[in-house]
């Protein structure tokens, strides 16, 4: 075919497995030469996996208890003859609104990662003539094989942990081997999921870098938060709490049905939820309230969250899920007495909390960590012009430090004071409303909690050193 016979699509038009090859080269590069994008594929990967492994994971507890609702052994006929097996489903159903979120928001949180990383290299293509169609594709193909092999390794770990499962006993029945697996059309589900959420989010972080067809690459300025997040999340948890006092668990009990709890559950998720509308402008408000504190490193670190709420929250949002989830169990009634139903519940109600903590401590580690790498990246230049001035390393650390803590130590309290509103709705009066040890003992975890997630600041240490290291024009 010669030059004049190709059309203006054939010229355009690259096809999907050019770009494909193209993003293995620039992937096999980015090992050889040892560059940080190296730490973004690997972080990416990991939190894909640790998503898919920890949606399997609450995904598979609530199957296992709606299988024995449907069919109960022996065993489990009088509990269910009791309504208590449908509230069993509706508790696995609670963990799944406090660990899905975050999961969710980590998948996102690993997709977004790659567009700062991928800025240079976006700049270069687009000088090379390359489309944004085909730059949009090339990082689509790229994060969908990231996912591909997050996805693989998660699925993977469910099943090695499984048998691992048969050392807990619930509802006085000691779980079974494969018990927690999902049925085999759960599966695809999960795996679509979260490959759609990845893909989405590829895309969307994509936006965030604006790069020209001469290879200039800009950033994009968010705009100021708005004052309507305020009214819609009122409204949400107004329209919550008004379904929430009209719910008669005594009532869904007696009927031996399982539909009221699952819209509860869908209710609280909602409700809990809610809180990604009203966090970010939370934070923006903070900061700007935060001008007056002093200081060098306050002045850099609230800078950053001023004039990017949504970015901020994103660094801070599994640590306040996560104080939701405390709050939420600080009134779950576990003393053993008869008044809050069967012996059963409240006996499997300390391991229950305690594996749903567990998954929500990994995924709020996970998610710290991704967000320290991403914000290396993003404040790069900066650190950088800072570095060039003579600023001492330890100053970097110390506005990451400050960057995360104070905002995580507000919402992570707001989150639990949430979720403490929530579970006294929930349970009524079932809940525990003294200040007991249980409650002293919560809340030094929700502390300790914090304070490991700031020292996770220290583990990117090396990938900002090697920020520093690389001393670049603004568009090389």
């Amino acid at each position: 075919m010669t030059t004049a016979q190709l059309t203006r699509t054939d010229v355009t038009r690259i096809p999907t497995k050019a770009l494909v090859d193209l993003g293995v080269s620039f992937q096999r590069a980015g090992r050889e030469s040892k560059t940080g994008s190296r730490w973004l594929s690997t972080l990416a990967v990991l939190a894909v996996t640790v998503s898919t492994w920890a949606i399997m994971i609450v995904a598979g507890g609530t199957w296992m208890f709606v299988e024995r609702w449907r069919d109960p052994i022996p065993e489990l006929e009088p509990l269910k003859s009791q309504g208590v097996l449908e509230f069993y489903v509706f508790l696995a159903l609670v963990a799944c609104v406090f660990v899905i979120p975050t999961t969710m928001s980590l998948i996102a949180q690993s997709a977004v990662l790659g567009a700062s990383g991928r800025e240079q290299r976006l700049a270069t293509l687009r000088l090379l003539g390359l489309s944004n169609g085909a730059v949009t594709r090339m990082t689509m193909v790229e994060t969908a094989g990231q996912a591909l092999l997050g996805i693989a390794l998660g699925t993977i770990l469910s099943v090695a942990t499984a048998p691992f499962w048969a050392l807990l006993t619930f509802q006085d029945v000691r779980i079974s081997t494969w018990e927690v697996l999902l049925p085999w059309w759960g599966y695809p589900v999960v795996w679509f999921i979260v490959m759609l959420l990845a893909l989405v989010a590829s895309v969307i972080g994509l936006k965030r870098v604006l790069v020209t067809p001469l290879g200039v690459s800009k950033r994009d300025i968010p705009k100021a938060l708005k004052w309507w997040r305020v009214i819609a999340f009122a409204v949400i948890v107004g329209a919550g709490v008004m379904y929430v006092n009209t719910f008669d668990p005594s009532a869904e009990l007696a009927s031996s049905e399982i539909f009221g709890f699952v819209f509860l559950a869908l209710v609280l998720f909602v409700m809990v939820s809610s809180v990604n509308i009203i966090a970010p402008f939370m934070l923006q408000v903070l900061a700007w309230v935060s001008r007056i504190v002093p200081g060098k490193t306050a002045f850099v670190a609230t800078r950053r969250v001023a004039t990017n709420g949504k970015e901020a929250w994103r660094r801070v949002s599994a640590m306040t899920f996560l104080g939701v989830l405390l709050g939420y169990i600080t009134l779950m009634p576990m003393d053993g007495d008869e008044q809050f139903g069967d012996l059963a519940i409240q006996r499997d109600l300390v391991p229950g909390v305690a594996i749903t903590f567990i998954v929500g401590f990994i995924i709020m580690l996970m998610s710290t960590l991704l967000n320290q790498a991403s914000t290396v990246y993003e404040q790069a230049p900066l650190t950088r012009a800072l570095d060039f001035i003579g600023t001492p390393f330890a100053f970097h650390r110390s506005v990451a430090i400050q960057q995360i803590f104070v905002p995580m130590l507000v919402m992570g309290a707001l989150g639990f004071a949430f979720g403490y509103s929530i579970g006294y709705l929930t349970f009524g009066q079932f809940a525990e409303d003294t200040f007991t040890m249980r409650s002293v003992v919560i809340i030094g975890i929700f502390l300790a909690s914090i304070v490991i997630a700031t020292l996770m600041t220290a583990a990117v240490d090396p990938l900002r050193k090697q920020i520093i290291g690389r001393q670049v024009r603004r568009n090389d």
